[in-house]
């Protein structure tokens, strides 16, 4: 891998607005993790005569990587490429631990249980499944076929007992783990996002963040969705905070703990306001 220049953009995209933020230098990186030598399949993307570039529809390239995952304990990272291709990390070694070809065509989703011992893969083939593994053997343990489009994105619970998966139909799954029944199934919820006890999940609609309680899955209150198009990237109950994505980044907070009560600021009027202005927050 190489840097081709020494300008990196970036960006923070939504429907109908991009922000692009310059920087002129970047900072080395500590370790670079590479994938084992491995026959690759052709890339859709072809350079031919003349330096031009022919693009195969719906055909991916083998060096993409689409989506990342650390475990809990940011031991393991996954992440997930095109033609189906998951490879996983030793973080603390910097070394290859294993491969994965799930045959799942492009891989958008994957997640780590939090022992290590699980991965969790989903993608735009092979009926739009999710695929449970064995790490570090990379043997299939179980097969998911709840699903109606491809999953977006999904995370085990703190105790690996279930997995959330949030499908490309406006779907939010909840799966048992250790078996192939579906817990819950949270209808026109999605972008699911767990707080870091397991023990809250916020969803969004076309009008609302939901608040669910994960003991029983069952709604505990709704809150505006102002901005429009924002969407949950993290939140903290213990220090009452949302982390949402829109048109510009910005922090809310919300007293999810003091019964699930009014939230202490418009979702619409972010403590980094002035950090919008520059389309990125840190």
């Amino acid at each position: 891998m190489r840097a081709l220049n020494r300008l990196f953009l970036l960006f923070v995209i939504t429907v109908g607005r991009i922000f692009a933020q310059s920087v002129t230098s970047f900072p080395a990186p500590d370790t670079i993790l590479a994938d084992v030598k491995h026959k690759e399949p052709k890339s859709g993307v072809q350079i031919g005569s003349g330096n031009t570039i022919s693009i195969q529809s719906a055909v991916g390239t083998p060096t993409t990587i689409n989506v990342l995952a650390f475990s809990r304990d940011s031991r393991l990272i996954a992440a997930g490429k095109d033609f189906g291709r998951v490879v996983v990390w030793d973080v603390g070694s910097r070394k290859f631990l294993c491969s994965v070809e799930t045959g799942q065509g492009i891989v958008h989703a994957v997640a780590l249980s939090a022992d290590g011992q699980l991965l969790a893969t989903a993608g735009d083939g092979d009926q739009f499944s999710l695929k449970l593994w064995h790490l570090p053997d990379g043997k299939l343990v179980r097969r998911y076929e709840h699903f109606n489009g491809y999953m977006h994105s999904a995370v085990f619970s703190p105790t690996g007992s279930w997995i959330v998966a949030s499908d490309n139909a406006g779907v939010t799954h909840v799966l048992d783990s250790a078996s192939d029944k579906r817990i819950a199934e949270l209808k026109e919820s999605y972008s699911p996002i767990l707080s870091p006890q397991g023990d809250i999940l916020m969803t969004v609609s076309k009008e609302n963040f939901i608040v669910w309680a994960t003991s029983d899955w069952t709604q505990r209150r709704t809150l505006p969705r102002t901005p429009t198009y924002a969407v949950p990237l993290s939140l903290s109950p213990e220090t009452f905070r949302l982390i949402y994505v829109t048109h510009a980044w910005g922090v809310c907070g919300i007293p999810f703990r003091k019964n699930f009560g009014v939230s202490t600021c418009p979702l619409g009027q972010a403590e980094s306001s002035q950090r919008e202005s520059r389309g990125v927050s840190t």
